[in-house]
């Protein structure tokens, strides 16, 4: 057996699932402060082949996605709001693809402090 498909320990899962709410899928930094035993090629692996398939997974795409921020990572967020599926000024979500115009925020989401993204010109705060 591989070392990459060694059964995962419950610890580990747990911590997996707690550096989930703290970095998203940000595995290397996953590895970094919650498992450094393990790959950054094993826990994409875990998290594609098991994590996705559990409770677990469901219950941080439901509860996770509600920390909203101005994260402005390229490439991972969507370029449409995901309610009126349209472009502009979008604040995104710190844990998965969505992002939202500010009226367009889900009300689940509107108790969680939102910020704007920063637009060219604009002071530093």
């Amino acid at each position: 057996m591989m070392p990459e498909e060694k059964e995962w320990t419950e610890v580990e899962k747990r911590k997996f699932d707690d550096a989930m709410y703290e970095f998203g899928k940000e595995f290397s930094q996953i590895r970094k402060k919650y498992l450094p035993k393990k790959s950054v090629k094993q826990l994409v692996e875990y998290y594609y082949k098991h994590y996705k398939k559990s409770e677990d997974y469901k219950t941080w795409k439901k509860e996770g996605c509600e920390v909203l921020n101005n994260s402005g990572i390229p490439d991972f967020h969507n370029e449409v709001c995901e309610e009126c599926q349209q472009p502009g000024d979008l604040v995104c979500c710190a844990t998965c693809p969505a992002a939202y115009h500010p009226p367009c925020v889900p009300r689940r989401f509107r108790h969680k402090t939102l910020e704007s993204p920063a637009r060219p010109g604009d002071p530093d705060p």
